[in-house]
Protein backbone atom coordinates (compact mmCIF):
# COMPACT_ATOMS: atom_id res chain seq x y z
CA UNK A 1 0.00 0.00 0.00
CA UNK A 2 1.69 3.22 -0.44
CA UNK A 3 1.93 5.72 2.11
CA UNK A 4 -0.30 9.01 1.54
CA UNK A 5 2.01 11.93 0.55
CA UNK A 6 1.41 14.74 -1.90
CA UNK A 7 0.69 13.14 -5.16
CA UNK A 8 -1.81 10.90 -3.20
CA UNK A 9 -4.20 13.74 -0.26
CA UNK A 10 -6.77 11.10 1.03
CA UNK A 11 -6.28 11.62 4.34
CA UNK A 12 -7.07 14.81 3.58
CA UNK A 13 -9.79 14.41 1.10
CA UNK A 14 -11.26 12.50 4.25
CA UNK A 15 -10.85 14.96 6.59
CA UNK A 16 -12.60 17.73 3.85
CA UNK A 17 -15.36 15.26 3.16
CA UNK A 18 -16.02 15.15 6.87
CA UNK A 19 -15.82 18.70 7.07
CA UNK A 20 -18.03 19.31 3.94
CA UNK A 21 -15.37 21.21 2.67
CA UNK A 22 -16.61 21.87 -0.49
CA UNK A 23 -13.99 24.52 -1.60
CA UNK A 24 -11.09 21.54 -0.54
CA UNK A 25 -12.75 19.28 -2.76
CA UNK A 26 -12.73 21.60 -5.87
CA UNK A 27 -8.95 22.52 -4.91
CA UNK A 28 -7.83 18.87 -5.06
CA UNK A 29 -9.98 17.42 -7.92
CA UNK A 30 -8.18 20.43 -10.06
CA UNK A 31 -4.67 19.75 -8.25
CA UNK A 32 -4.62 16.10 -8.29
CA UNK A 33 -7.71 15.28 -11.00
CA UNK A 34 -10.66 13.50 -10.11
CA UNK A 35 -9.25 9.70 -9.16
CA UNK A 36 -7.87 11.65 -5.87
CA UNK A 37 -11.66 11.68 -4.67
CA UNK A 38 -11.20 7.64 -5.21
CA UNK A 39 -10.90 5.95 -1.56
CA UNK A 40 -9.36 2.43 -2.66
CA UNK A 41 -7.74 1.64 0.40
CA UNK A 42 -11.50 2.47 2.47
CA UNK A 43 -12.18 -0.69 4.50
CA UNK A 44 -15.86 -0.34 4.13
CA UNK A 45 -15.57 0.00 0.26
CA UNK A 46 -17.32 3.30 0.93
CA UNK A 47 -16.72 6.24 -1.62
CA UNK A 48 -16.74 10.01 -1.30
CA UNK A 49 -20.42 10.30 -2.19
CA UNK A 50 -21.27 7.52 0.56
CA UNK A 51 -19.68 9.81 3.26
CA UNK A 52 -20.55 13.60 2.21
CA UNK A 53 -23.83 11.77 1.89
CA UNK A 54 -23.98 10.17 5.30
CA UNK A 55 -22.46 13.83 6.38
CA UNK A 56 -25.52 15.38 5.00
CA UNK A 57 -23.44 17.58 3.04
CA UNK A 58 -25.53 18.45 0.01
CA UNK A 59 -23.49 21.15 -1.79
CA UNK A 60 -20.51 18.43 -1.76
CA UNK A 61 -22.94 15.77 -3.13
CA UNK A 62 -24.43 17.49 -5.99
CA UNK A 63 -20.57 18.24 -6.56
CA UNK A 64 -19.31 14.76 -6.80
CA UNK A 65 -22.59 13.79 -8.51
CA UNK A 66 -21.92 16.49 -11.40
CA UNK A 67 -20.01 15.66 -14.31
CA UNK A 68 -16.96 17.08 -14.85
CA UNK A 69 -16.68 20.34 -16.06
CA UNK A 70 -13.06 20.05 -17.63
CA UNK A 71 -11.74 17.32 -20.31
CA UNK A 72 -8.60 15.32 -18.26
CA UNK A 73 -6.39 15.80 -20.55
CA UNK A 74 -3.81 12.70 -21.41
CA UNK A 75 -0.27 12.70 -21.11
CA UNK A 76 1.21 12.06 -25.49
CA UNK A 77 2.58 9.28 -25.53
CA UNK A 78 1.58 7.48 -22.17
CA UNK A 79 0.22 4.57 -22.20
CA UNK A 80 -0.95 1.85 -19.24
CA UNK A 81 -1.08 -1.32 -18.80
CA UNK A 82 -4.10 -2.03 -21.00
CA UNK A 83 -1.99 0.07 -23.88
CA UNK A 84 -4.59 3.28 -23.84
CA UNK A 85 -3.64 6.29 -23.03
CA UNK A 86 -3.01 6.68 -20.02
CA UNK A 87 -4.43 10.50 -17.65
CA UNK A 88 -1.86 12.61 -16.38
Amino acid sequence: MTAPGPRHPIPTVKRAIAAGDLAAIQRYTVEFGPASLQMDDDPDELTALHYAAAAGHEPLVQFLLAPPSMPMPARPGAIDSRRCTAPP
